[in-house]
């Protein structure tokens, strides 16, 4: 079907929308754009040539974007346009909103026309897939763009926000090593930034998102604004789906945020245990521990996949979507946090030749994981927990240093931080786009 949009309004001008409307913008598309904040549609007047500032005063045969907070604001946006909605507008919800709200939204709207999200009504992802495929990020080695069609209703809801579980998992490897790497073993910054792009260039965690910038950065996450992870976690419990990497990545972040009961409990125990120590260990020691943690990065990446992956099929067949797991990993091979070649590359073929098998990523974990420990998934958790709950110092601040880098999301100045749990205060442009 050719591409038919000309023009597109996007709702919601912030660090996701205002990208948004620049790619839309340089792919020759007429750009509306409104947001709350008149500080946002300034910054994005300023660096789109010529744009149109402000939702179009009629919305007939409109495509619109939402680039909303999840929760009630997209509730109020809808509230405020709906009159203006007539059969065959668009609306393409963006946000990183609960799957189950934008089902409501769904059925709200179908009165009136197609669905809200990338997945839904199949009349209206055949109108406007054209478009997405020809701005999404491209996999060059496949010829693909990274968009599909997921399924019916929410679902490509659910999918975002397990890759945004995934991405939790991955984060939380990341910043576990550079901890080990860097409080342990003593190894300079300069040094570490070799590991990880030397990591991120070969082997098993090649083009790994997280590795690679990891490779750029040289600070306490206590913003709760990231609902995701929780709702992945909450998700996995409900379907019974066994999900430790993710799970224990969120409850370390969690704790990382509550700095002041942290600084309590260590007071109580006299000692901070949770404290990384430097470990003396001679170069040759040194080296291979090097490599042990590189593998053992590689297996907890994996690890976070194989939960998110059968999390999605477990809620695909409870919920008769049929969203293809494959498909799923070719979507996240580029344009995404949580891409990574290598992992891509092992678990997308496993998924199109059985795509209704359940077990290919834990499978391909276990065949990666080597010699065989005991399983002891609630000690080891609860020794983890005694160790953050009182460290004074933990390895979410190189986290909280990926998610600033990525998508803006601020940070706190250790001197400054009085226990709050919120947003930073301070921004540094390590890029531009």
């Amino acid at each position: 079907m050719p591409d038919e949009f000309t023009k597109i309004g996007v709702v919601g001008a912030g660090s996701m929308g205002s990208g948004l409307a620049m790619l839309f913008a340089e792919h020759g598309l007429a750009v509306s754009f409104y947001d709350a904040k008149p500080d946002n549609i300034d910054s994005l007047l300023r660096t789109l040539s010529d744009p149109i500032s402000g939702l179009a005063p009629t919305l007939r045969h409109a495509l619109l974007m939402f680039c909303i907070p999840h929760g009630s604001a997209a509730d109020t946006v809808l509230d405020q346009i709906r009159p203006l909605l007539t059969t065959g507008d668009i609306i393409l919800d963006g946000g990183n909103e609960w799957y189950e709200n934008a089902q409501r939204r769904q059925d709200a709207l179908l009165r009136r026309g197609p669905s809200i999200s990338p997945s839904g009504d199949a009349a209206a992802l055949a109108r406007v897939l054209p478009l997405l495929e020809r701005v999404a990020a491209k996999d060059a080695a496949r010829g693909r763009a990274c968009v599909a069609d997921i399924g019916p209703g929410a679902s490509a809801h659910y999918v975002k926000m397990v890759h945004n579980g995934i991405e939790q998992g991955v984060l939380g490897v990341v910043c576990e090593t550079w901890e080990m790497l860097y409080k342990c073993l003593d190894i300079d910054l300069d040094t570490i930034a070799g590991i990880f792009e030397q990591w991120a260039g070969e082997d098993e965690l090649k083009r790994n998102f997280l590795f690679e910038i990891g490779a750029d950065i040289f600070v306490q996450d206590a913003d709760d604004s990231e609902g995701t992870g929780f709702w992945t976690v909450m998700e996995a419990a409900k379907r019974h789906v066994a999900a430790p990497t993710i799970s224990s990545a969120h409850f370390m972040r969690i704790a990382s945020a509550d700095r002041v009961q942290r600084m309590q409990v260590a007071k109580g125990l006299e000692e901070s245990i949770g404290a990384a120590r430097k470990q003396d260990v001679d170069e040759s020691c040194r080296k291979a521990c090097v490599e042990d943690l590189r593998l053992a990065a590689y297996c907890a990446c994996l690890a976070s996949f194989a939960q998110g992956l059968n999390l999605i099929a477990r809620a695909s067949e409870d919920s008769g979507w049929g969203v293809s797991v494959a498909s799923c990993v070719q979507i996240w091979r580029e344009g995404c946090i949580i891409r990574s070649e290598a992992i891509a590359n092992l678990l997308q073929p496993l998924y199109e030749k059985e795509p209704g098998v359940a077990e290919h990523a834990r499978a391909a974990c276990g065949d990666e994981r080597g010699e065989a420990d005991a399983a002891e998934p609630t000690l080891s958790a609860s020794l983890e927990y005694l160790m953050y709950a009182a460290g004074k110092q933990l390895s979410t601040e190189f986290m909280e240093a990926e998610l600033e880098y990525f998508g803006a999301h601020n940070f706190d100045l250790k001197s400054e931080l009085a226990g709050d749990v919120k947003k930073g205060e301070h921004h540094h442009e390590r890029k531009r786009a």
